[in-house]
């Protein structure tokens, strides 16, 4: 799944710090009895065949695209727009751009609120904002380009669903935004990979003692220069465990290499 989409799923992430009993907490909402069978029952101790893993790994892509829907009610409640109503292409397009801006700052909350409510923000705050502008873009005129084929190939990926537009159309419906956002979702991780590349090179700039770790107060300097990636809260990188705070005298300091490969990155 992750070589696949270059998504990480919290509760699943190699990183998470506890016992396998955490894996639980991603789909025990929306599948209690399978959850409990695969991670809590016999499969436990006696570990998973290789259709116990392609069954979990579709049941993942149907949790992706459910957040997604879920994700896109809560933007849509926003904005006071409603599900059951045609949706100009202007106001799709500027649906997931919102999509991705709160993926992106998911673990910083007051951030997004801030940067929702004053848009003029976002490219002071986010300096790679229009190119995820333009995937957003891209996206979606890949769907009206092959509005014809269901499901659609965009880029060597499936986006499967029921659509209702047509090129004759004059609007969209949520169901076909929620086709286009979970496309968007599934390769957002791969855009991401070069922006990961770049967070890299900018906390190693700041490891000025080769330790592998950068302070963090610099980490949080970064960020009010216009490194927007580093917004992650003191608890947030203590919980991916990329937060050293074993020297009272050097401080807490960002580990590198976990914080790289957390979640959120």
């Amino acid at each position: 799944f992750m070589d696949s989409y270059m998504l990480s799923i919290e509760g699943l992430d190699p990183m998470q710090k506890g016992n396998a009993s955490l894996a639980v907490s991603l789909i025990e909402e929306h599948a209690p009895n399978y959850a409990h069978s695969m991670f809590e029952g016999e499969h436990r101790k006696a570990g998973f065949s290789l259709e116990d893993v392609v069954a979990t790994v579709i049941l993942l892509e149907q949790l992706v695209a459910e957040n997604v829907h879920d994700s896109l009610s809560t933007v849509m409640h926003h904005f006071r727009l409603q599900s059951q109503l045609g949706l100009d292409r202007a106001v799709v397009l500027h649906l997931l751009e919102e999509s991705l801006l709160a993926m992106l700052l998911h673990d910083a909350p007051a951030v997004y609120d801030i940067l929702r409510t004053n848009r003029s923000l976002i490219s002071g705050y986010i300096q790679a904002w229009d190119d995820i502008k333009g995937l957003a873009s891209s996206h979606l005129a890949a769907f009206e380009h092959f509005a014809h084929r269901s499901p659609m190939e965009v880029d060597g990926s499936k986006m499967c669903g029921t659509k209702t537009w047509h090129p004759l159309a004059s609007s969209f419906a949520f169901d076909d935004v929620v086709i286009i956002a979970t496309s968007l979702t599934k390769s957002f991780g791969s855009y991401m990979q070069g922006e990961c590349s770049s967070a890299k090179a900018s906390l190693m700039a700041l490891d000025t003692d080769g330790s592998g770790r950068v302070k963090l107060s610099k980490f949080y300097e970064a960020a009010l220069d216009g490194e927007w990636r580093f917004s992650e809260s003191k608890e947030y990188l203590k919980e991916i465990g990329a937060l050293d705070e074993s020297s009272s005298w050097r401080g807490p300091r960002v580990i590198i290499a976990n914080y790289l490969q957390a979640a959120n990155n």
